[in-house]
C-alpha cells in the first residue's frame, strides 16, 4: 500500500467480498509471508508461510457466507508506530441458514511494516476486535445472544458496585495509611532541603570573605612599597585562616 488510509478499504473488500482469486491476490500483494491473523475463533501465528493460513481462514469465511454486506465508517493511521485501525460493520449470512444472518461490528488492528526502498506498506499482523456482545451472535442469533451476555455483564456491574461498598473500609485504610507515610516522607524531604539551603547559603558566605580580603590583598600590594605589602599580605592570611576555621 502507498497510502494505508485510502488503500485499505478496497484491500479489505478483496479479502472479504472478492473471489478466491482476488482473496488470494490480496493476501499476496499486501501480506508480508510472516504474516499473523487472530480473531475471538482462530489464530495463526507468525512464522515463514503463515500468510497461506490467513487466505484459507478468508476462503472459509466467504464459502460460510457467500454473500457479506460490508460498511466501513472509520479509517484512522498512526505513523509514528505504523498501526492501522479500522472500525466497520458487516451483514454475515449463513448460506445454510440464511434466516440467522447478524450484522456484527468490530474494530481491526493492522500492524504494518515499511519497506525501506520502495517506501511501500505491507501488513505484518491483523486482529480482529470484537466485544462479547458481538461474537456471541455468530453462535447464537436472533438477538438472544446478545441479551445473554447484556445480563450477564449488567450482573457483574451490580457485583462490582456491591465489592466496592464491602471494600470501602479496607480502601479508606490504605489511603490513611499511605497518606500518613507520604506526609512524614514529605516533611523529611522538606528537612533535609533546608538543612542543604543553609550549609550552601554559610559556604558561600564564606567564599565571598575570602574573596574580599584577595582583593584587599592585591590592591595593598599595588600601593604599598614591598615591606609593607608583605606584612599586609601576612595580616591577610592570618584573617583568611581565622575566617576559614
Amino acid at each position: 500500500m502507498e497510502d494505508p488510509t485510502n488503500d485499505i478499504p478496497s484491500v479489505i473488500n478483496a479479502l472479504i467480498r472478492g473471489s478466491p482469486s482476488e482473496q488470494q491476490n490480496a493476501i499476496q500483494t499486501y501480506f508480508t509471508s510472516s504474516a499473523s491473523f487472530s480473531h475471538p475463533f482462530c489464530r495463526t501465528g507468525s512464522f515463514e508461510g503463515s500468510r497461506y493460513l490467513i487466505l484459507k481462514i478468508y476462503q472459509w469465511y466467504k464459502i460460510l457466507s457467500p454473500k457479506i454486506e460490508l460498511e466501513i465508517y472509520s479509517v484512522a493511521f498512526d505513523a509514528k508506530s505504523l498501526v492501522l485501525f479500522v472500525s466497520l460493520t458487516q451483514i454475515f449470512t449463513p448460506f445454510l441458514a440464511p434466516i440467522f444472518a447478524n450484522r456484527v461490528d468490530l474494530d481491526v488492528k493492522l500492524t504494518l511494516i515499511q519497506h525501506r526502498h520502495t517506501g511501500k506498506y505491507y501488513i505484518t499482523s491483523q486482529t480482529d476486535l470484537y466485544t462479547v456482545d458481538q461474537w456471541i451472535r455468530f453462535l447464537i442469533p436472533w438477538g438472544i445472544g446478545t441479551a445473554v451476555v447484556w445480563f450477564v455483564q449488567f450482573l457483574a456491574t451490580i457485583g462490582c458496585v456491591l465489592g466496592a461498598w464491602l471494600g470501602a473500609p479496607i480502601t479508606w485504610a490504605r489511603e490513611r495509611v499511605l497518606g500518613r507515610r507520604g506526609r512524614l516522607w514529605e516533611m523529611r524531604e522538606n528537612g533535609i532541603a533546608k538543612t542543604a539551603g543553609d550549609t550552601k547559603g554559610s559556604i558561600e558566605h564564606e567564599v565571598e570573605k575570602v574573596e574580599e580580603l584577595v582583593e584587599e590583598a592585591r590592591r595593598a600590594a599595588l600601593q604599598a612599597d614591598d615591606q609593607s605589602a608583605e606584612a599586609t599580605g601576612v595580616e591577610l592570611y592570618g584573617k583568611m585562616q581565622v575566617v576559614t576555621t
